[in-house]
């Protein structure tokens, strides 16, 4: 179970972090430093809270399963706290460079509905990918 090792979550946090990275590498440094912090802190608190819920798991054990079941909320509620943030910074600094086009108005504002749309479902579709590879595809 990958759950038990720091592999995938530093892993997430550094794709995370690198892909922000990607998108506001050349914002004015207001912008940058502060979305580059804001991304650090959250995968911090997610690495840190989520090594503490391990260390418990292991020293705890006569509530095995109910602390089990803390790890597998932890994880699923994560995505969402995780990926919200992400998929908004995406939609913003994608929609500027959809918006930033100088021809055909309407296809702009059509393309960017459709821009929104694909970043909701990829948002839907990507949590029992991201439950599966958190666990490593274990029953």
């Amino acid at each position: 179970m990958l759950s038990y090792t720091p592999l995938f979550a530093l892993a997430l946090s550094c794709l995370y972090v690198g892909i922000i990275y990607l998108f506001v590498r050349k914002e004015k440094k207001a912008v940058f430093y502060s979305v580059i912090t804001f991304v650090s802190i959250l995968q911090g608190v997610f690495f840190v809270t989520w090594s503490w819920i391990i260390i418990s798991l292991k020293i705890n054990l006569t509530r095995e399963f109910p602390s089990l079941e803390d790890l597998i909320l932890f994880v699923d509620l994560s995505y969402y706290i995780v990926s919200i943030p992400f998929l908004l910074i995406i939609m913003w600094f994608g929609s500027k460079i959809i918006l930033s086009q100088k021809h055909f108005p309407l296809l702009r504002i059509v393309f960017l509905v459709f821009f929104i749309l694909a970043l909701i479902g990829v948002f839907i579709l990507w949590q029992p990918i991201h439950d599966a590879l958190y666990y490593g595809f274990a029953p």
